[in-house]
């Protein structure tokens, strides 16, 4: 009986250290941006794909000025706006599907690719009802990342939205 359990132990530390293994220790901006770089520094850091807006993005907090237009993932289009904080500093990405009416199977692909480059989420939690909610969450030192579906069945609606936000000392003190 003690080499089941023992057997079992270490298959569980096996399987453990593979996950963190395959698992970055950091992730510090969105592929080759990183969090305080200016509107100029996310322009030259991606040349080919973000562009001044020619009209700023609305959030309730702040506004988008650079974005990607168009970005294939997975066989999905999505708008990126990259968000900065008070001081003109990048400090989020936003991602959404350029479709209004995103399918779930969006999410599933989408929670797919980053539990493969993030290992698994560190948090999830889905809600059932009139209004159903899937949420996956990757927390590491320099970046949270949040992957969120809403279902509004009552008004026939979905939303899916990818957010890459900088962490504060705050968000860590949270874990």
């Amino acid at each position: 009986m003690k080499n089941v359990v023992w057997i079992a132990v270490a298959i569980c530390t096996f399987t453990a250290l593979a996950f963190a293994a395959d698992r970055p220790s950091d992730v510090k901006g969105w592929t080759a941006t990183t969090w305080g770089m200016t509107e100029g520094e996310i322009l030259k850091a991606l040349p080919a794909q973000a562009s001044q807006l020619a009209k700023p993005v609305k959030y309730a907090d702040r506004a988008a000025t650079v974005g990607i237009e168009r970005l294939t993932i997975n066989h999905t289009d999505f708008i990126v706006d990259f968000l900065p904080d008070q001081q003109g500093r990048l400090d989020r990405v936003l991602l959404r599907p350029v479709s209004e009416n995103p399918l779930e199977s969006v999410f599933q692909t989408l929670a797919a690719s980053l539990t493969e480059k993030y290992g698994p989420a560190d948090f999830k939690d889905a809600t059932s009802g009139p209004v159903q909610k899937r949420i996956m969450r990757w927390t590491f030192p320099s970046t949270t990342i949040e992957l969120l579906f809403t279902n509004m069945s009552i008004i026939k609606r979905n939303n899916l939205v990818l957010v890459y936000d900088r962490s504060t000392k705050k968000d860590l003190d949270k874990m």
